[in-house]
């Protein structure tokens, strides 16, 4: 990939890199339209990025919430009436979007160079540059507990969610085969780094189950992401999985004292994609490429939700309260989510899983 070395200031120049120029007059007939998860994630992107980038430019935008998968993307692209510009997508909905042409390719030469000089399209965490997609953000999922569940010593590791002599109590766990599948071979011995080769064998797969066997009748499923601290706060259960942006949010706006278990993360990305055909396409790369991928605007979605940047040098704009509660403080004990692995095996894994909960 052939990168272009951005020297421009933030001013004039910055504005007129495009041939397509957004006036306030013609960013407030056109807004680009954002379709992504709602909630205190939209509302983080608003005040982060798309606010001030409307300062700068007069650019407007539309938020359009959905729950995810690319049939409407698909609809729209083969009707040939778009009307959506970016979308927020998982990674794995990213790849087979692009790989069925309803995604714009994206030139990833444009994102500005650090001040270091290290080029923009270098500068990004793993997999988050895609042919179609730039990334989003950088979540988790994680184990969690309420600090008086245990006032003496507490749980750090995976293994400790199996250890119910020593720490008792119902678990909670999400309702699905992503990621459970993956602690159950790390809670059973298995190396990070060996998870998906493992479960990408018959065998690998019957040793996660065998390990989820023995949490199986002590847990409680759930499937919102709002439910996951609430059952640790109403003390439903004693140690819990969920998204580390909602234990946060309890722990700092709610003040429920609810730590994390850093050790356990498995960290995931989000992915931005054009429509194919985008009505706003110029203007929606133009914000993606040259605002929004900057290392200061990366950073400003810490002081809005506890979700790591996608670009490494944003680290210097970080939201200095924050620090220690991101998933990017945490990488070097964290496994990553491989999407690609679920693309090709999610419905065969679910359909099983939800056999053996019918069990």
């Amino acid at each position: 990939m052939n990168t272009i070395m951005r020297k421009a200031t933030w001013g004039a120049a910055a504005i007129f890199a495009s041939t397509v120029v957004v006036s306030p007059a013609m960013a407030a007939e056109d807004p680009i339209t954002i379709v992504s998860w709602g909630g205190a994630w939209s509302a983080a992107v608003k005040g982060a990025w798309t606010d001030p980038y409307e300062k700068e430019t007069g650019q407007k935008f539309n938020f359009i919430d959905y729950n995810g998968g690319i049939a409407e993307i698909r609809a729209q692209v083969e009707a040939g009436n778009v009307t959506w510009d970016i979308v927020d997508l998982i990674p794995g909905d990213g790849v087979l979007a692009c790989d069925e042409g309803l995604l714009e390719e994206m030139d990833h030469s444009r994102i500005p160079a650090s001040a270091d000089g290290t080029p923009g399209d270098e500068d990004w965490v793993s997999d988050s540059l895609l042919e179609c997609g730039i990334g989003a953000t950088v979540w988790a999922t994680v184990m969690a507990y309420k600090d008086d569940t245990y006032p003496g010593e507490k749980p750090t590791a995976i293994a400790d969610f199996w250890d119910f002599e020593k720490f008792p109590g119902t678990r909670g766990m999400r309702k699905v085969a992503e990621v459970n599948l993956e602690w159950a071979l790390i809670a059973d011995g298995v190396a990070r780094d060996q998870v998906y080769a493992l479960l990408s064998t018959p065998a690998g797969v019957d040793r996660a189950f065998k390990k989820l066997d023995e949490i199986k009748e002590h847990t409680i499923w759930w499937e919102a992401g709002a439910q996951a601290p609430q059952l640790l706060v109403d003390g439903e259960v004693a140690l819990g999985t969920a998204y580390n942006g909602r234990i946060y949010n309890a722990y700092k706006n709610e003040n429920q004292p609810l730590s994390i278990m850093w050790d356990t993360q498995v960290w995931d990305i989000g992915h931005y994609g054009v429509v194919k055909g985008a009505p706003h396409k110029d203007a929606a790369m133009k914000y993606l490429m040259e605002r929004y991928s900057t290392p200061e605007y990366q950073g400003r979605i810490t002081y809005h939700i506890a979700y790591g940047p996608m670009r490494k040098s944003a680290s210097a704009f970080i939201d200095p309260a924050i620090k220690g509660h991101l998933p990017t403080d945490h990488l070097d004990t964290a496994l990553q989510f491989d999407f690609r692995f679920w693309a090709d095996h999610k419905d065969e894994l679910q359909e099983r899983f939800s056999a053996w909960l019918a069990l």
